[in-house]
């Protein structure tokens, strides 16, 4: 009798306390880790996001000046210009010509930092855009899924049609889309695309009207050989100081290698073989 009071009393509740504990433990643990792997892969979601917005273009270097599109919400805000986007893939070979021919061209790179805002922007970037108060998603589609925004810009109300890199977008001051133009463009042929943005003429004829009728300072064959970028404070070249000066002065280098400032040489003139006057004297005679 006392033992089954015992048994009652003490054991059965603990036996009852532990069989709860063994059947709710393990989905209460998986609950917890379910609920601290959402959130992490929250927070990793948000962080890359938030790194695609920042690095859009501060990862490209070169004579233009790159903004992220974080950068240019605030920057039309306080001195309001239209954007140009540069909108390209990694594995895009033309894009890469573009970056080296036409945007490292001097001319153009000082017309656009002047007169734009210039975005560059992966179309295949990783997670979402966050920009002007909207959330772009990628979208499945072609080698890798393609940025919601980059195909709202090439194709604007023809959703159907195919995308093109590199393509070159434009905003107006508003963040409005303006317009976008697919395909590799010279430094002669970017030169009129600029003006026909910024002097507002597509407001009045279409690119190719306006182009086949622009005269650009800019050679037509300019990317076929394009002017080194130099930085605004490296000094001229030893060979770029050559060229300004007559054949028979030189540039004298210091220890270093590097032309000295405003220091010329002049080389004597070549003196002729006292024998071979001689000779000519005699020949002469």
């Amino acid at each position: 009798m006392k033992k089954q009071f015992f048994f009652n009393q003490y054991l059965l509740p603990l036996l009852l306390f532990c069989t709860g504990l063994l059947i709710f433990s393990p989905s209460c643990g998986n609950k917890t880790a379910n609920n601290q792997n959402a959130q992490n892969s929250t927070a990793t979601k948000n962080k890359a996001n938030q790194q695609n917005t920042n690095n859009t273009a501060t990862q490209h270097e070169g004579l233009i000046n790159w903004v992220s599109f974080e950068e240019v919400e605030k920057l039309v805000k306080e001195n309001p210009k239209p954007v140009l986007i540069d909108i390209y893939t990694d594995w895009c070979g033309w894009c890469k010509k573009l970056d080296k021919n036409t945007f490292n061209y001097p001319a153009i790179a000082e017309y656009v930092n002047k007169n734009f805002y210039a975005v560059k922007f992966n179309a295949e970037m990783a997670g979402d855009l966050q920009f002007n108060g909207r959330t772009y998603p990628p979208v499945p589609g072609g080698r890798k899924p393609t940025n919601s925004y980059a195909k709202l810009l090439i194709l604007g109300n023809q959703p159907s049609g195919r995308m093109g890199y590199p393509s070159i977008a434009f905003l107006n001051e508003k963040l409005e889309r303006i317009n976008a133009f697919p395909g590799y463009k010279s430094p002669a042929q970017f030169d009129a695309l600029l003006n026909f943005i910024k002097n507002d003429e597509y407001k009045k004829t279409t690119y190719n009207v306006y182009a086949a009728n622009f005269k650009s300072a800019i050679p037509a064959d300019a990317d076929k050989a394009p002017p080194p970028a130099q930085p605004l404070n490296k000094p001229p070249t030893r060979q770029m100081q050559q060229q300004t000066l007559p054949p028979n002065v030189k540039i004298q280098e210091n220890k270093q290698g590097l032309p000295q400032k405003n220091v010329k040489v002049q080389v004597p003139p070549v003196q002729r073989n006292a024998n071979n006057n001689s000779n000519n004297n005699s020949n002469n005679k």
